[in-house]
């Protein structure tokens, strides 16, 4: 069969029933209560409840190729409970810091295709208008004008049996 890879993609449907999901999510919320992480699941909710909050912005994003999609009709149905135990969702408060800029914390070498996760330490927030999440991560360019040194007298250091005054001649 030849097709072209978005047709692929409409064609393979990839997903599982209900029941399997809510399987999924009951066993996920197990494991995740058992975790070291279990005492930062409040962090997991925020985010949740971030996507919510901007979900309507994000259909392409939140769009699967394969599998079953988080978000139905602008709010995320997988993980309720998860998003039921985290804290209210404040947008103005600037402590609180529910998602991330994409590519905040990874860092794409498009020169060489590398990949790599910045373990920096966050910027304290002024204003809660810094946090941006879900919006693209500004690229700061540092351009400089490349220079290529060549000797002042590279024509005369070429040809050394020229006299001064052929040197001068060729100059003029």
């Amino acid at each position: 069969m030849l097709f072209q890879d978005p047709e692929a993609f409409q064609k393979i449907q990839l997903k599982h029933d209900e029941k399997e999901e809510i399987d999924a999510d009951k066993k996920a919320a197990e494991l995740l209560k058992n975790s070291p992480y279990k005492d930062k699941l409040g962090n997991a909710g925020l985010f949740l409840k971030a996507v919510d909050e901007r979900a309507p912005q994000l259909d392409h994003l939140l769009l699967p190729h394969i599998g079953n999609a988080m978000v139905k009709s602008s709010e995320v149905t997988r993980m309720t409970g998860l998003k039921q135990a985290a804290p209210r969702l404040e947008m103005a408060k600037v402590d609180q810091i529910a998602a991330l800029p994409l590519g905040g914390r990874v860092r794409v070498d498009p020169w060489n295709a590398k990949i790599e996760l910045m373990k920096t330490k966050p910027v304290a927030l002024v204003s809660a208008r810094e946090k941006m999440p879900f919006e693209v991560a500004p690229v700061y360019l540092w351009l400089s004008r490349q220079t290529v040194s060549q000797p002042q007298n590279a024509s005369a250091a070429a040809k050394p049996s020229q006299t001064p005054e052929q040197r001068s001649a060729v100059k003029q």
